[in-house]
């Protein structure tokens, strides 16, 4: 296995997401990236429970796959971020122009899949989707 912080075809990593909302809001997941050769894609996986746990990252898909159109409207609810940190034991990689992009449900695991624009390799903070300076 290779330690560089990069993304290899086909080649999983495992790892955290970042999203700055609090711990009550979106837990701690485990998250897989990968770049799938045709795209960057996050998946996220949950378990559906009852203390309602994990309901507003099933908010981020159930709403873009028009099952829940109330889900975004809900005083609480926050959208899908477009840019998402991800930390595995290799590095971080923070991603941009993220978008729900699919959502699979079997038993009591369900996972999400967020389509990444583009993926800034080693970044430790979010803010690159903006630019600040520029020099020539």
């Amino acid at each position: 296995m290779n330690n560089k912080n990069e993304l290899y075809e086909k080649v999983p990593r495992l790892g955290w997401f970042d999203d700055d909302l609090p711990e009550e809001i979106t837990p701690s997941t485990a998250a897989v990236l990968m770049d799938t050769g045709r795209r960057i894609e996050l998946q996220i996986p949950w378990l559906r429970t009852a203390d309602e746990k994990y309901d507003q990252i099933e908010n981020w898909f159930m709403s873009s796959e028009g099952f829940d159109e109330q889900a975004s409207d809900e005083p609480d609810s926050h959208p899908l971020p477009a840019e998402i940190l991800f930390n595995d034991e290799v590095g971080s990689i923070l991603l941009l122009g993220c978008k729900s992009v699919g959502f699979q449900t079997r038993g009591i695991i369900e996972k999400g899949s967020i389509e990444v624009e583009a993926a800034i390799m080693g970044a430790k903070s979010k803010g690159y989707s903006q630019i600040n300076r520029m020099r020539s």
